[in-house]
């Protein structure tokens, strides 16, 4: 009968203390990780639009060719208003002035389509947009320059928080 094995040996306290440990230590991890994962994964999404509008937190940054321009968008597309900061520079690195830059944003979606056309300010390679967009979710951007550099587009996907 001892070597039965239908029959269910009781567990003893201490065996139900550690169990309890135990479970409490996995929970314990799952939380900790998880909020760990949640606060640095902004730091790691570097391809996309980032902080902006007052955030304190890491701010991404993304840089792309536009006409014979580089340029490096700082800052996050955020609700209800965001503010980014749009840096132009010479493939020799220096700042240069592009002309009249736009910045828009444009979400399709069945049936509508929203546009969202920033106020952009500053001058010399260096400008500020300001954009108010009516929802979060994934946008289009557009960023458009016309001077004495040329004109040129750049379409780009964003991502508003």
């Amino acid at each position: 009968m001892r070597d039965d094995p239908t029959v269910l040996h009781k567990t003893s306290r201490a065996q139900n203390i550690f169990a309890a440990c135990l479970t409490i230590g996995f929970i314990l991890v799952l939380v900790v990780g998880g909020w760990y994962l949640r606060s640095h994964r902004e730091g790691a999404a570097g391809s996309q639009a980032s902080k902006g509008s007052g955030a304190a937190a890491s701010t991404v940054q993304q840089e792309m060719l536009v006409g014979t321009s580089r340029v490096t968008l700082k800052g996050e597309f955020r609700m209800p208003q965001s503010e980014v900061n749009l840096e132009f520079k010479s493939t020799r690195g220096l700042p240069v002035d592009v002309g009249q830059v736009t910045l828009a944003l444009d979400m399709n979606m069945p049936g509508m389509v929203m546009h969202d056309s920033a106020e952009l300010s500053g001058s010399g390679g260096h400008y500020i947009a300001k954009v108010k967009p009516k929802m979060a979710g994934d946008w289009t951007a557009k960023l458009t320059i016309r001077g004495s550099q040329g004109n040129a587009e750049k379409t780009f996907p964003v991502s508003v928080k």
